[in-house]
């Protein structure tokens, strides 16, 4: 019939018996607790290690940021300075020019 489904079969289910069996079985299989902040030791050796992947993407993002601009690379330095330049005249110069009126 079309109501009745067959029963989903249950797996036994495999408990040690003691912590300590728990604490084995997990070293053994590699797994560790979960929500525990990783030491910093390993991570900084994983990046040192990886340190030529690391700076060929950091590389290939500026090249590709640039690569349609007249001056490519070397607009990375002027772009800055204009931006700077532009924010002090329009917050330096014209808002302080504003503010007198009030």
């Amino acid at each position: 019939m079309l109501g009745e489904m067959d029963p989903v079969p249950q797996l036994p289910q495999a408990s040690p018996s003691s912590a300590n069996q728990a604490k084995a079985l997990a070293e053994r299989h590699g797994l560790r607790r979960l929500g525990l902040r990783p030491a910093l030791g390993p991570n900084v050796l994983q990046l040192w290690r990886r340190r030529d992947c690391t700076w060929a993407l950091a590389t290939s993002d500026a090249y590709g940021k640039n690569q349609g601009s007249y001056l490519g690379q070397l607009w990375g330095v002027p772009k800055p300075l204009l931006q700077v330049a532009v924010f002090w005249v329009v917050f330096g110069g014209l808002m302080a020019a504003s503010s007198w009126v009030i």
